[in-house]
C-alpha cells in the first residue's frame, strides 16, 4: 500500500473510533506533516519504512530548534501510526523506536495572593465567576464552555462535566462561595438566559462562549492585573491548592479527569521546600503516632 493511501484509511479509522473532533484534527495535522516528509524522502510504500526514517524525522526536528513537545508529539503519532500499520498487516514486521525525552521545565502555578490579585482586578461578576470556577473545580477551559444550567445542582453544588477529554463524564463539586456567585450571576442575566438549555457561562449577547472566545477574556484580565496566567495555570492551581488543603490524590484525579493517576502527580510535585517542611509538621508520622 503506498503511503498517502495508509494515512487516508489511518485516519478513517479513527472516524470509526468514534474520537474527538479535537482529537482527528490533531491525528490530522501532525501525520499529514510526517507522511510529506517521508514521501520528501523517498518513501513511498509502507513496506519501505525502516526505523531510521523516524530518527531521521526526529533529528530534523531538533536541528530546526523546535520544542520538546512539539518533537514528542510527532514521535508518538509516529508510533501511533507505525502500531496501526503493522496490526492492519500492512507492514510484515514491527517498527519501533525510543521516544525522545522532555526536559522538565517549570510550570506556572499561582499561589493565593495572585488569584486575590486577579480576582480583584475582575469588574464584571462574570469574570470573577470564571476565574473561581477554574480554581475551584479544576475544570479544563473547554470543558467549561459547554456548561449549560441544567448541568448545576444548587442543591450539592454539583457540576455534571458532559464534554470531557475523550468524551468522558464526570462531575466536580463548587464550594458555597462559587455557588453563591452563580446565583447572583443566574439572577444578573436573568430567567429567559438562565434556563436549563442555556450555556452557564455566556458572552455580552447570552450566547456561548467558543474556546477561542474565552481565551481572549483571560487574556484581557491578565493584561488588566499584571498577573501571568492561563486556563491551565489555574488547572494546576486548583490541583497544588488541593493538596496542600489535605486531599487525597485519588480525588484529586477523579476531579482532574485524569485516566491516569501519574498525570495527576506530575500537577502536584513540584511543591516548594517549605511546603514538604510544614507538611511533615502536619503529619509526621513520629509526632503523630509515637
Amino acid at each position: 500500500m503506498n503511503i498517502q493511501d495508509a494515512y487516508t484509511d489511518f485516519i478513517l479509522s479513527r472516524e470509526a473510533m468514534n474520537v474527538t473532533e479535537k482529537t482527528l484534527g490533531y491525528y490530522e495535522f501532525t501525520l499529514s506533516r510526517i507522511v510529506d516528509y517521508l514521501r520528501d524522502s523517498g518513501v513511498q510504500e509502507v513496506d519501505s519504512l525502516r526505523t531510521y526514517h523516524f530518527r531521521l524525522l526526529l533529528k530534523n526536528l531538533r536541528e530546526k530548534n523546535l520544542s520538546d513537545s512539539y518533537i514528542h508529539q510527532h514521535a508518538r503519532i509516529s508510533k501511533t501510526f507505525l502500531s496501526f500499520l503493522y496490526k492492519e498487516g500492512y507492514i510484515s514486521q514491527e517498527i519501533d523506536f525510543e521516544l525522545p525525552k522532555i526536559a522538565s521545565k517549570h510550570l506556572r502555578v499561582l499561589d493565593v495572593s495572585e488569584i486575590q490579585t486577579l480576582i480583584s482586578h475582575c469588574e464584571k461578576l462574570r469574570d470573577k465567576l470564571i476565574i473561581l470556577l477554574f480554581v475551584d473545580t479544576g475544570i479544563r477551559l473547554n470543558e467549561l464552555c459547554m456548561l449549560d444550567w441544567s448541568d448545576f445542582n444548587l442543591d450539592d453544588g454539583s457540576l455534571l462535566v458532559r464534554y470531557g477529554k475523550g468524551k468522558k463524564f464526570r462531575v466536580v463539586g463548587t464550594g458555597y462561595k462559587v455557588r453563591r456567585l452563580l446565583l447572583r450571576y443566574k439572577s444578573q442575566i436573568g430567567s429567559q438566559n438562565s434556563q436549563s438549555e442555556k450555556p452557564l457561562i455566556q458572552t455580552i449577547h447570552g450566547k456561548r462562549f467558543t474556546t477561542m472566545g474565552l481565551r481572549s477574556v483571560l487574556v484581557r484580565l491578565k493584561e488588566e492585573s499584571g498577573i501571568e496566567f492561563s486556563a491551565h495555570a489555574l488547572r494546576r492551581s486548583f490541583a497544588k491548592l488541593s493538596v496542600k488543603a489535605g486531599m487525597n490524590l485519588i480525588y484529586i484525579q477523579s476531579l482532574m479527569g485524569h485516566s491516569d493517576i501519574e498525570t495527576t502527580r506530575n500537577y502536584v510535585q513540584k511543591l516548594d521546600n517549605s511546603e514538604v517542611l510544614n507538611a511533615q509538621k502536619l503529619h509526621g508520622t513520629v509526632d503523630k503516632y509515637l
